[in-house]
């Protein structure tokens, strides 16, 4: 029996061998599959880091730019150029006048990353001061002293040192401009506080006449002025006038300077039913206006323009000795605008129009005694009446241009008995001294006004 025990240990030997040898076959095999799988796992891992790197390292993670600058493209945030990578943020939106880090994300795939847009602003105000001059009791914003500024987000102004508003007397105002990235400036002005009880003067209103459904010009020719405010404030009541109904309106002039002091002026605009000849008056207003456009009269200070009417009516319309019949207004104003002969009527009448369309204050005068009729002018003339005689006759004698009325009753007692005698009494007095004179002289007119000879052109 001792040598199949032995035979059965060989045997049981050689199988644990062989179980053994299988066993570490197994195990090499499974050695073998777990290396590929880190492998692999590996590989992969390191690839998607490559990708994650690559992705993220080819977006910025901030751009800055100046408040108020354009908003950079999507571009500008990522390095190399790739299909795959979109911008998820709407950056359009973006106001860039306001300071802070806006977030903006990319995505490519699954992957994402917040880049950052940084808005700052590094660059001061730009300012200028401005020096105010107020009535002593009123009241000035900190914008009132600021003539312009420049900045590209919102500037705060305040006052260093608050204003003293009731004191009269000249005073330094120092004012802190902050814009929203915190930058300071400081700008200095002078602020001039005066006492005041004088109101605003109203000069240049006039009554206005106008016909049915016409328009009226309340504003043109009126100016207000006051002994300290350089820009009193003007409001014109026409609230009563219905231009669509005859009748007599008034119109309400109310000045206020900076101190409250107060005027007013009301003038009367009297609407009146449109004539038969009413296309004619249109016809008539209208070559007034175009002549006035040719002597280019607008911008004349009032003397002058007053002289150029006057010069141009004297040479443009001949004489005519004898009388004149046809006393109809508008069609002698048509005649003499045509440079038609007329006799005063007629030279009157055209004179008149081109006054009145020109912005003056007109008077029509008439004389009657027994001399017969003769007719001339009152115009309003810087603030006063004169006397104005548009006809060309007794040329060497006197030449009636701002006449006043002491000129008048010499030349009606001296030289020409009676020629231009009228109720003084009804109509305003003229100053003791005229404001103007004309010569005539190598038939054409010259004017003198201030003492030395103007030359018409």
């Amino acid at each position: 029996m001792q040598p199949d025990n032995r035979q059965y240990r060989i045997n049981a030997d050689i199988a644990r061998r062989r179980a053994a040898a299988k066993r570490r076959k197994i195990r090499q095999r499974r050695r073998r599959i777990a290396l590929a799988v880190f492998a692999g796992l590996t590989v992969a891992i390191i690839t998607c880091l490559v990708v994650i790197f690559r992705f993220r390292n080819n977006i910025k993670s901030s751009i800055t730019v100046e408040a108020g600058d354009a908003i950079p493209s999507v571009e500008a945030f990522i390095g190399t150029p790739s299909d795959s990578i979109r911008c998820v943020t709407d950056i359009s939106g973006i106001d860039t006048t306001v300071p802070g880090d806006y977030p903006v994300v990319f995505r490519s795939g699954i992957l994402s990353k917040t880049a950052t847009l940084q808005i700052r602003d590094t660059i001061p105000p730009v300012a200028v001061s401005k020096d105010v001059r107020l009535a002593l009791g009123s009241q000035a914003g900190v914008a009132d002293f600021i003539e312009t500024l420049e900045d590209k987000t919102a500037v705060e102004a305040s006052y260093i040192t608050a204003p003293d508003f009731n004191t009269a007397g000249s005073q330094q105002v120092q004012i802190q401009l902050v814009d929203r990235g915190g930058n300071k400036v400081t700008l200095t002005a002078n602020l001039e506080i005066f006492d005041d009880d004088q109101p605003p003067v109203i000069e240049g209103t006039k009554d206005i006449n106008v016909y049915v459904g016409e328009t009226a010009t309340y504003r043109n020719g009126v100016t207000v002025t006051d002994n300290k405010d350089q820009n009193p404030k003007l409001k014109i009541d026409s609230s009563a006038v219905n231009l669509d109904v005859p009748g007599v309106y008034q119109v309400v002039y109310t000045a206020t300077d900076a101190a409250g002091n107060e005027s007013s002026v009301t003038i009367n605009v009297t609407v009146q039913e449109r004539p038969e000849n009413y296309e004619d008056v249109l016809k008539l207003n209208q070559k007034a206006d175009e002549l006035l456009e040719k002597l280019k009269v607008k911008d004349m200070p009032e003397v002058e323009k007053a002289f150029t009417i006057f010069r141009w009516v004297r040479k443009n319309i001949p004489w005519y000795g004898g009388r004149i019949q046809n006393h109809d207004s508008v069609v002698q104003a048509l005649k003499g605008l045509a440079g038609n002969t007329g006799d005063c009527y007629t030279c009157a009448v055209t004179c008149q129009v081109l006054m009145e369309r020109a912005g003056f204050d007109v008077k029509f005068m008439e004389r009657k005694n027994t001399l017969g009729l003769h007719y001339w002018l009152m115009v309003k003339v810087e603030g006063n009446w004169y006397h104005m005689d548009p006809s060309p006759i007794y040329l060497h004698q006197f030449v009636c241009f701002l006449g006043t009325d002491e000129q008048l009753k010499w030349f009606s007692k001296e030289m020409r008995p009676g020629y231009y005698d009228h109720d003084y009494s009804q109509y305003p007095a003229t100053p003791d001294t005229p404001l103007a004179t004309a010569e005539y002289k190598n038939g054409d007119y010259t004017l003198v006004h201030g003492g030395q000879n103007e030359e018409a052109n």
